[in-house]
């Protein structure tokens, strides 16, 4: 997995050699934990802070639509509580966390006065996590989308703010008896430089 991630680090960072429109973004997230089918016992959670970060590049043209790459950090955790077992059985809630690396591969639908939707595949691994009783491997493919807007600041320098979802684990690589998929929302708000 690790030799995956250096080949996809330096085909991003080639392609940032010659971009046209590149941005960092750092993005305060609240993290849940859903199986998005009807389950009986599952234990309730909370959800936490967390945070995440990315490098996007994006191929510039005029048209509608425009493609594009990114590699991202996100660190998020949920509270899980036991279920409830009697009154004299008392176990205390406790907190997982996971840590991924995730590359997305963009499609952006321009809209006008530089808005934008956006809908991206992604390629998600999960790095060593604490105490993945609850989260499972997130290692997988997932799914994110938003809805945002460029604000130019001269003809080059732009600030992007886009509320953002993403959805880990919708394919995992690993078996889970119950998959619990790890999903972040958020508001990213980034920087970004056209050349």
């Amino acid at each position: 997995m690790k030799k995956v991630f250096v080949v996809l680090s330096i085909i991003l960072l080639s392609v940032f050699a010659n971009g046209q429109d590149w941005s960092v973004s750092v993005t305060p997230t609240a993290n849940f934990l859903f199986t998005y089918h009807i389950t009986m016992g599952n234990a309730p959670q909370s959800p936490m802070i967390g945070v995440s970060s990315s490098l996007q590049y994006e191929f510039i043209n005029e048209k509608k639509v425009s493609f594009g790459m990114g590699i991202g950090y996100q660190y998020g955790s949920v509270e899980i509580s036991p279920n409830y077992l009697g009154p004299a059985v008392e176990i205390p809630s406790f907190t997982e966390t996971a840590n991924l690396i995730t590359v997305s591969f963009m499609t952006v639908f321009k809209l006008r006065n530089q808005f934008y939707l956006s809908l991206d595949p992604l390629l998600d691994f999960q790095l060593n996590s604490e105490s993945p009783d609850a989260i499972e491997n997130q290692t997988g493919l997932g799914l994110s989308f938003a809805a945002g807007k460029k604000i130019f600041r001269g003809e080059s320098f732009y600030i992007r703010i886009e509320p953002r979802v993403w959805i880990h684990g919708i394919v995992p690589f690993n078996y889970n008896h119950q998959p619990r998929r790890l999903t972040v929302v958020g508001v990213n708000i980034g920087v970004g430089l056209r050349k």
